[in-house]
């Protein structure tokens, strides 16, 4: 048989080819002895979710010997930089670009998109915001502060749910095979009647300042102050750290 002569793009697929060229890449960067920095603009695009991690990890070793920037607007693989970094020990910082209604799109910001954080994170971001509450309690209506707290509140509600899926559910998963990892079910047995009632009851308080339901003006509902915000974040903060030891 003849050999077949073809261009690249009709032989290998456009994941094939993103791999391929993020391998000719490493190689670079392997043998560049000056320790520039590196730039990745959306690296991961058209790859599937069993190479996202790997490409992740692959950049955080980059990272721990010269600055790397990443450009991406996939969460999904942000998060798998952001786990990365943290296991490695890996300082990095963040930033957004947002588009605001009335004005457009290419705001910075210093912080990435709730649905980009871990439960750490949004842990952090919800101390911020119940902070900013306190400095603007005194000048806010009873409207303004009502709609704060049920923004607040669906935040927590949203920061238990992250804390379960990534700290309980994924860890007995591998997303790369899509297998069940069967030696990580130690995990759900440590976990203790007192750890799912401190759960269960932090919710159930955190269900009833959101927004989720109307309240009967009979009910004569008073929003969660400003103190009891605050105490049911250690509670989330306290839990978090207490059961991702159980991964251990």
């Amino acid at each position: 048989m003849g050999a077949h002569r073809g261009r690249l793009e009709h032989v290998l697929s456009e994941g094939e080819q993103t791999s391929l060229g993020f391998a000719g890449f490493l190689t670079e960067a392997h043998f560049d002895a000056s320790k520039s920095a590196l730039f990745f603009d959306d690296p991961v695009s058209s790859l599937d979710h069993m190479k996202r991690e790997s490409v992740a990890r692959r950049i955080v070793e980059l990272a721990k010997n010269r600055q790397v920037v990443v450009f991406t607007h996939d969460v999904a693989f942000t998060m798998f930089l952001h786990k990365a970094a943290d296991e490695s020990s890996v300082k990095f910082a963040t930033r957004g670009i947002e588009k605001r209604r009335e004005l457009g799109p290419g705001y910075t910001t210093l912080h990435h998109p709730w649905t980009a954080k871990d439960a750490a994170q949004r842990v952090n971001a919800l101390r911020e915001k119940v902070a900013t509450l306190r400095r603007n309690e005194k000048g806010m209506s009873e409207a303004d502060y009502l709609r704060a707290t049920q923004d607040i509140a669906g935040h927590m509600s949203q920061t238990w749910e992250r804390i379960i899926s990534q700290v309980i559910a994924e860890p007995l998963v591998d997303y790369k095979s899509l297998e069940v990892r069967v030696g990580k079910l130690r995990i759900i047995g440590r976990v203790t009647e007192e750890d799912v009632k401190t759960y269960d009851d932090s919710y159930s308080r955190i269900s009833g300042w959101a927004s989720r339901h109307d309240p009967h003006p009979e009910l004569n509902y008073v929003p969660p102050d400003v103190k009891e915000l605050e105490d049911e974040i250690e509670v989330i903060a306290k839990w978090l750290k207490r059961v991702k030891k159980y991964q251990s």
